[in-house]
């Protein structure tokens, strides 16, 4: 539902549910053609790792220097993919100590993707922060821009106050649907604009 919405916007018409219409109807459309027509490096599309040694340690210390910077996400008034106008999510930006966001894209992350990608040179063009979804939060598969999302990485550092885990579903290049649960300490290699996640 809108639980929010009126309390945010003040008004639902028609024109705010066609524009969410069409933003539904092209998420599920590329969700159709782009799987399609990418190619695919992976046998699946995904896996399942633990994280390197000590990377785990890193993004928890940092979570926890930079909590009291956590923000309240915003999303479009017109995307679906996240049920934001009931459940909010969270944002702590690694911007805010670029040099620990550097050091762990470039040194760590960076080096992992390419490997797995097949010894690929990678651009690193997206490397938010630590997003926190709060209890009732959905997600809508999708499939990532293909000008920024080619390898992508989920990394699990924390999971509380859950009654039951939250999978990660996908539709891996088999045609198999699969659930992934992780728990803190792994990640999940994807291919961000191919997977349907």
């Amino acid at each position: 539902g809108f639980t929010n919405y009126g309390k945010d916007y003040n008004i639902i018409d028609n024109s705010f549910i066609e524009q969410r219409h069409s933003v539904t109807h092209m998420t599920h459309t590329r969700n159709l053609i782009i799987p399609q027509v990418l190619p695919g490096h992976n046998k699946l599309g995904f896996e399942k790792r633990k994280m390197p040694d000590g990377l785990h340690d890193r993004l928890v210390r940092y979570y926890r220097k930079w909590y009291h910077e956590r923000k309240p996400e915003s999303w479009d008034k017109y995307g679906t993919q996240l049920n934001y106008f009931k459940v909010k999510s969270y944002m702590i930006s690694l911007d805010l100590d670029w040099k620990e966001r550097d050091s762990i894209a470039n040194d760590i992350i960076k080096p992992i993707l390419s490997e797995w990608g097949g010894g690929v040179d990678l651009e690193l063009t997206a490397f938010y922060g630590i997003r926190e979804y709060s209890y009732q939060a959905s997600l809508r598969n999708h499939v990532d821009r293909v000008d920024t999302h080619v390898y992508s990485m989920i990394l699990q550092i924390a999971q509380t106050g859950v009654d039951k885990d939250w999978p990660l579903r996908v539709i891996g290049f088999d045609g198999v649907r699969y659930r992934i649960y992780l728990k803190p300490g792994e990640m999940i290699l994807y291919e961000g604009t191919k997977l349907i996640h």
